[in-house]
């Protein structure tokens, strides 16, 4: 048994022996229910709440006001806040006695505690006047200070500073808890007010409170964490945080911790260490659900929502903050306020939505001021930026200036390398490379500017470079840049550490960095190998990125999934290599045609690749046309070919492309970026007209080191006799389980079962699936063996703003909801040459970092698979059948996969079927796969026997 414990119990065991020791404290407490409150709360948070219970209920015995004060005090403690409630109204009928007084304060800690804002400074300010009456100074004081801390949260600093001011002078002299407590709580607002307090204060602060308990330790711990943050000093304050976590955890101060654990998660995330961030953040939310604390729920999510959104999750991210915003908004919390407009302002401006973005900063700044004064300097910073890229250069100048005013006056500090940053973009705008380039160099010197911060700055300098003529240097200084960001994710062991080195931005919400504009600059020079090597490079991050992102959403699960078994030969910057690889790879009539498109203005630049030549193309910025993109791909969608649409944007991206293109080449591999990913290139019309499906054979691959066989799949089992032909089809399921987010299953799907099995049964070496056996754990058992061919025809979910909510709909069982999602389908290697899709809009997903798309097809790719072919948008499950039997057939002939499905669209755009159907199917991956396919034998025999093997491996 602890000391403490175990010298309280004996102490109580003590006094109970002692009925005229027991009468006089009796006595003394019903005259003294401070002593007795601030007592309990002392010894509860030293030796625990049954110790506390044990000594002092003795002493009560027989005073029901007192009792119920006690009890009220006990179950606060233990975080029953109904039973509090209950016991402390009972003490505090007893209206005309100090008792009353102090049941009323116990009532406004409660709802402090449930962040019922308004009723606690209610209660608090009563509290205080009948404290002004019976005369006790000291529960004056502590009334006072509990509306003080509640005033900061609602109404901001400056009228709690007034009373904090009020309440010393009331402070009595000889009672040093309440000073101690006093002066902590009193550094929390001064440090929200950016005062400047020396270390000898801080130090004689911290002295004077340990003696006093851990409840007001904490607060003094808990304001200067705060203070070394606001001055940058990041690894003292996960010091300080660390060690508040474990004060308030030994005295089981929950809503503290709660609060704590919330705090070091963003530290975290700021760090990028996103495992951490989330276990703390996962913590803090049970914590403050225990301890049913609304307010610690609310600050726990938004930080939730913040990691979300860091990795692109913008749907999960917006879910959660509005969530979030809405709880703060109830309890009338207007610091979690500022922060969740902030936050939800920031997802605004990830999504490119700059517009938004400005309104919404400038609502936020507008409330923010009294609660978060420092906030402000980041609010006119992120301003600056916005009014930098939509071309406004003065007001950002301005804008710039009034955060250096703003931040000087606040003695913040915090941000001071990025305002710097964002003063050699000004400086890039208005064509000043020499100033851009000075300041970016001096910033290379400052002290902690390595990982992404420094590949960030070393990206800039070698566009400001660029944009000078010095390719040479700018060629140099990028590829010390890529050599920067990739040694920094090298020494990250984590998936999360990786992702948050290619993917978190610190100084920059250009998530391209400029990318484009560098590349153009090296185009328009007539350097394509070193233009399409920067662009190439970008792109396999990118993909890399994708592959992380699935561990960081896993982390928290029982599988181990999100392991990237696709790499690539190299990601050096090599203006060589691609050209090497062509010259050795890519047949005489094929060719590759890669895009990279940037944000804000940015030229878009294309790549025509053959085997013997390199050519670039520079592009008019993509802004423009993004949403006629999205328009020309909801007619199609309507069976609607809109030719004037059609036109315009293959004028755009199609005839520069074109004129670029020998002759003789009849296959096109397309390698999109950004909001390319959603265009359907086949249904454009080709300058001699017709649609450009009538004139080349049509691939897409993820990178042009897929499509010149760079990428390194997983190995293949060695396949011989039946094994050879082995295909998997996975049909739908027999009862279909409820949709995401409603009460509603989804549509029972026919059309689809048919399919699955006439595919199956088409396929020498079919398998199937379906109906009740098409649960998750059969399907993830069968997939790690692998083969020729895996078939999907279900209901997919590609949901284009969560990672979550992305998959294939399954046979729900007792453990699982029926959802097939990314993590399942990486949970292991995907070893199959081709996988199918047969689902509707399954080759959508989320558009991450504004560059590349990942979901049911990136996940495919990723974990193993040669080629994907997958539908762009919903399709009728009987309606696509047919297509499919004519794909496998074209196979039977001899075709390769790419041929097929040419042979496909074309047969149905000659037949006069919707552009709905064969503008839909796209084949993405290895744009050489052939599989070797045979049909199941036709003899009587054969069909009896394929007959009976459907019904055996079909479980309905």
């Amino acid at each position: 048994m602890p000391t403490v414990l175990a010298l309280a119990v004996l102490a109580g065991a003590v006094d109970a022996l002692s009925p005229r020791v027991l009468r006089a404290q009796r006595a003394t407490f019903a005259s003294d229910p401070a002593r007795l409150v601030r007592e309990v709360v002392r010894e509860a948070d030293t030796a625990g709440v049954l110790a506390a219970e044990q000594r002092w209920r003795p002493r009560v015995r027989g005073d029901r006001y007192m009792t119920a004060l006690l009890d009220g005090s006990l179950a606060r403690l233990r975080y029953r806040s109904d039973e509090a409630t209950r016991q402390y109204r009972v003490a505090q009928s007893d209206s005309l006695s100090r008792t009353g007084a102090y049941a009323m304060m116990g009532l406004a800690s409660v709802s402090g505690q449930r962040s019922q804002y308004t009723e606690a400074l209610s209660l608090y300010r009563r509290a205080a006047r009948r404290m002004a009456q019976l005369g006790d100074s000291a529960g004056q004081v502590e009334a006072m200070l509990g509306e003080s801390m509640t005033v900061l949260r609602t109404a901001g600093i400056e009228p709690a500073k007034q009373l904090f001011r009020d309440a010393a002078v009331l402070l009595p002299a000889g009672d040093a808890w309440l000073r101690a407590r006093q002066r902590c709580l009193l550094l929390q607002v001064q440090v929200r007010a950016s005062e400047v307090i020396t270390d000898s204060s801080w130090q004689l602060a911290l002295n004077d409170a340990k003696p006093q308990g851990p409840r007001v330790y904490a607060d003094c711990l808990f304001a200067q964490a705060q203070y070394l943050d606001g001055r940058g000093n990041r690894q003292q304050v996960g010091i300080v945080l660390d060690t508040l976590a474990s004060v308030q955890r030994r005295a089981g101060l929950m809503p503290g911790l709660a609060a704590t654990l919330q705090w070091r998660g963003t530290t975290f995330i700021v760090g990028g260490y996103y495992l951490a961030a989330r276990r703390r953040l996962r913590e803090s939310l049970d914590v403050a659900r225990q301890s049913e604390s609304r307010g610690g729920e609310a600050w726990a999510m938004l930080n939730l929502g913040q990691i979300a959104q860091r990795t692109g999750a913008v749907g999960d991210a917006g879910r959660m903050l509005t969530e979030a915003r809405a709880i703060l908004l109830e309890i009338g919390d207007r610091t979690g306020l500022a922060f969740a407009d902030r936050f939800i302002a920031e997802g605004m401006l990830l999504r490119g939505d700059l517009v938004a973005a400005d309104s919404a900063f400038r609502a936020m700044a507008s409330h923010s001021d009294a609660v978060a004064p420092t906030a402000n300097v980041e609010v006119l910073l992120t301003r600056a930026d916005i009014a930098r890229r939509e071309g406004q250069l003065a007001l950002s100048g301005q804008l710039l200036n009034m955060a250096d005013s703003l931040a000087s006056a606040r003695n913040y500090t915090g941000n001071t390398t990025n305002r710097a940053y964002q003063r050699g973009l000004l400086a890039l705008e208005h064509g000043d490379a020499a100033t851009a380039l000075a300041i970016w160099r001096a910033l290379l010197g400052v002290r902690g500017m390595r990982g992404p911060n420094r590949f960030e700055v070393e990206s800039r300098i070698a566009e400001a470079e660029a944009s000078t003529g010095a390719l040479d240097a700018a060629w140099r200084d990028f590829s010390q840049a890529q050599a920067t960001i990739d040694g920094w994710r090298a020494t990250r062991t984590r998936r999360e550490d990786q992702l948050a080195a290619l993917a978190d931005r610190h100084l920059d919400w250009d998530l391209d960095l400029g990318l484009a504009t560098l590349v153009s600059h090296f185009a328009v020079a007539h350097r394509d190998a070193e233009a399409l090597s920067i662009a190439e490079w970008r792109r396999v991050r990118s993909r890399e990125q994708q592959a992380l992102q699935r561990g960081v959403l896993a982390v928290d699960g029982t599988r181990v999934v999100g392991v990237a078994v696709r790499a690539f030969d190299s990601l050096a910057v090599d203006p060589l290599r691609i050209s090497a690889l062509a010259r050795a790879r890519l047949a005489r009539t094929h060719a590759v045609v890669s895009y990279i498109v940037g944000r804000g203005g940015e030229p878009t630049t294309a790549f025509v690749l053959t085997r013997d030549t390199l050519v670039s193309v520079r592009m008019a910025p993509i802004d423009s046309l993004a949403s006629r993109i999205e328009r020309f791909s909801a007619f199609l969608q309507a069976g609607r070919l809109m030719a004037p649409l059609s036109r315009e944007l293959a004028a755009a991206l199609i005839d520069p492309v074109v004129r670029a293109l020998p002759s003789h080449i009849t296959r096109v591999v397309l390698v999109p970026d950004g909001a390319l990913h959603r265009l359907p290139f086949v249904a454009l019309t080709h300058p001699a007209g017709g649609a450009f499906i009538e004139h080349y054979e049509v691939a897409v691959a993820p990178s042009v080191e897929d499509a010149l066989g760079g990428a390194v799949g997983v190995p293949r089992f060695q396949r011989d006799g039946r094994d050879a032909y082995r295909a998997v089809v996975v049909g739908a399921p027999a009862t279909m389980p409820m949709m995401p987010g409603t009460t509603s299953s989804w549509s029972a799907l026919p059309g689809a079962r048919e399919e699955a099995r006439q595919v199956s049964g088409m396929l020498r070496g079919g398998e199937l699936l379906d109906g009740r056996g098409a649960t998750r754990d059969r399907i993830s058992t069968r997939l790690g063996a692998g083969g020729q061919i895996l078939h999907i025809a279900s209901h997919a979910v590609a949901d284009p703003s969560s990672f979550d909510g992305s998959g294939i709909v399954v046979q729900a069982t007792s453990t699982h909801d029926g959802l097939f999602d990314l993590g399942d389908f990486s949970a292991q290697p995907l070893p199959f040459d081709l996988v199918v899709f047969s689902a509707c809009a399954s080759g959508d997903g989320v558009m991450l970092s504004g560059q590349a798309l990942h979901g049911l097809v990136s996940t495919a790719l990723d974990a193993g698979a040669r080629g994907v072919l997958a539908t762009r948008w919903r399709v009728d499950d009987a309606a696509i059948g047919p297509y499919m039997d004519a794909f496998y057939r074209a196979q039977f002939a001899g075709r390769d996969v790419v041929s097929s499905l040419h042979a496909v669209r074309t047969a149905a755009l000659r037949h006069g079927a919707s552009p709905a159907i064969w503008a839909n199917l796209e084949y993405f991956g290895d744009p050489t796969l052939q599989l070797t396919l045979q049909a199941r034998p036709a003899s009587v025999w054969g069909r009896w026997s394929s007959a009976v093997q459907r019904w055996f491996s079909r479980v309905d």
